[in-house]
């Protein structure tokens, strides 16, 4: 008894020195605490240095299975799957920053490529559209050129036609016949008629001319003592006429603008001989007549410049 009383005695002492000295109890539980965090520290330390050396000594399959043990735990399959999957295809370091550099390269090319083929573009609608204003102009100068040589040669043509009917007019002879204001060209058949005036009555608006030829003109008649020449330029009945009137009147019986024909302001007449003017030279009056026939058709003003 008296042992346990001293025992509970000696308990109290050391409550009230606790509790009388409660710094000396406190820094001798702090070091009793030190000493077991630093003997905690040093077993973990040596507790992760076996497993990193564990870790370094294992394959790459076995981390992988150990990675896989772990995911085990996870809710979903999903989960586990996309964690292996991380796992086993891990993204290689910096991979996004390449990715997005790799993007914006690309994207600079492809804007670059826009730029050239639009100014290259801008290049070739601009050479088109003054090419295409360069032939507009090739083509109205193509047709003005064209038009001014059909002018040319046109006038060129005129040019030509006057002067060869300047030198066919020069060639061409003409018999005037100024008592009647008519003139005929001359030809072959009628080169040997001779003409001679004649009036038939006072009235000045009728006249005419009386057509024979050298060979008739000599043509002798016997008359008694006396020699005539009937196929001279006698005119009336044995000579071919052209008579001029003035006026339209009647011509036995008919208007003179319906037996003959109007030139100028006065109407032309032609009369062929009744009969022959000898019984000799039959054909020389014939072809006499035919020519004065021709000259008639072919009669023409005599112009103001000639």
């Amino acid at each position: 008894m008296k042992d346990e009383s001293e025992k509970q005695n000696e308990s109290f002492d050391t409550t009230d020195d606790v509790q009388k000295n409660p710094n000396t109890q406190s820094g001798e539980l702090d070091k009793v605490d030190d000493s077991e965090e630093k003997d905690l520290s040093v077993d973990e330390s040596k507790e992760l240095d076996a497993q990193a050396e564990e870790l370094t000594e294992m394959s790459d399959l076995d981390r992988e299975l150990r990675a896989a043990e772990g995911i085990e735990q996870m809710r979903t399959a999903e989960q586990k799957a996309e964690i292996i999957n991380k796992i086993r295809s891990p993204e290689p370091e910096g991979s996004g920053k390449k990715f997005i550099l790799v993007v914006a390269i690309l994207a600079l090319l492809l804007l670059t490529a826009i730029g050239v083929a639009g100014f290259f573009y801008m290049q070739q609608s601009s050479a088109t559209s003054k090419a295409n204003a360069l032939q507009a102009e090739l083509d109205t100068s193509s047709q003005e050129l064209a038009s001014l040589k059909a002018k040319q040669k046109a006038e060129a043509e005129k040019l030509a036609a006057d002067e060869a009917k300047t030198a066919e007019t020069s060639k061409v002879k003409y018999v005037t016949i100024s008592e009647l204001g008519v003139r005929y060209k001359v030809t072959d058949a009628n080169k040997a008629l001779v003409y001679g005036y004649a009036t038939k009555s006072a009235d000045t608006n009728i006249d005419s001319v009386a057509f024979s030829t050298t060979e008739l003109a000599r043509v002798v008649k016997k008359e008694g003592s006396v020699d005539t020449y009937p196929c001279g330029l006698v005119g009336g009945i044995a000579s071919p006429e052209i008579t001029r009137y003035k006026k339209d009147v009647m011509v036995n019986g008919v208007m003179a603008s319906k037996v003959g024909k109007k030139i100028g302001d006065a109407y032309y007449v032609y009369a062929q001989p009744q009969s022959l003017c000898s019984d000799t030279l039959r054909d020389a009056q014939t072809a006499r007549n035919t020519a004065v026939k021709a000259v008639f058709d072919s009669l023409e003003v005599i112009p103001a410049n000639s």
